[in-house]
């Protein structure tokens, strides 16, 4: 008699750090720390090229002012001040998502040790956002890494959000 292998498939769940993640947000900072961030990553580029990648660095580098977040069992939905929505799976699979102005990215988001962790794949480098909630004080960190081949160094920063309604 042959063995006989068998297959349980557990649903995805994400884990109560994740969860808490659900809800609306709202930025704190002021003022952002990304212009600061853009600035240290461009350090040592001759001016031509840095004035070039600092347009598109502004360009991909937005502060949202608000966030929208819910997390189920098997995908996570961002929603961003001026509207636009992404539906991600929580499994780590990249989808193209298409941005207001037409650009286009494979998007992929998976948690990692309590974390969401969202990365953008673009032609000329990648984004990476690390979610972070506290429950207890009702903030959300959002820890962003920017890389890419014709930067010097990484632009990193992190964003501050508390819990709408919160103060």
């Amino acid at each position: 008699m042959q063995g006989l292998l068998i297959f349980l498939t557990l649903p995805l769940v994400a884990s109560p750090a994740v969860q808490a993640l659900s809800g609306s947000w709202t930025l704190t900072d002021a003022p952002s720390p990304i212009p600061q961030a853009i600035e240290q990553g461009l350090k040592g580029m001759g001016w031509i090229p840095a004035h070039l990648a600092r347009i598109r660095m502004n360009h991909i580098n937005n502060a949202y002012h608000s966030l929208d977040i819910k997390v189920t069992a098997t995908e996570v939905i961002i929603g961003y001040q001026d509207g636009e929505r992404q539906q991600l799976p929580l499994d780590g699979q990249r989808i193209a998502w298409k941005r207001g102005d037409g650009e286009t990215f494979d998007v992929a988001v998976r948690e990692q040790q309590g974390d969401l962790v969202q990365v953008y794949h673009a032609k000329d480098g990648q984004r990476t956002n690390v979610y972070h909630v506290d429950p207890a004080h009702g903030t959300l960190s959002l820890g962003v890494t920017v890389t890419s081949p014709r930067l010097p160094h990484p632009v990193t920063y992190t964003l501050h959000y508390h819990a709408a309604g919160r103060g």
